[in-house]
């Protein structure tokens, strides 16, 4: 459930770059380099979870 949570984000994530790429500045993140450090820990949460 959380793994596909975390999944959903980065897609939404990628979605928002893509669409900024080709011009689209109504999709700008705010706080984007604190949104990636997030998914950084998240994902490091979820591998811990997932080995132990």
């Amino acid at each position: 459930m959380k793994l596909n949570k975390y999944n959903q984000v980065i897609s939404a994530v990628d979605i928002c770059d893509r669409l900024q790429s080709v011009g689209n500045q109504s999709t700008n993140l705010n706080h984007r380099k604190d949104i990636l450090q997030a998914l950084e820990l998240t994902r490091d949460s979820l591998i811990c979870g997932i080995i132990n």
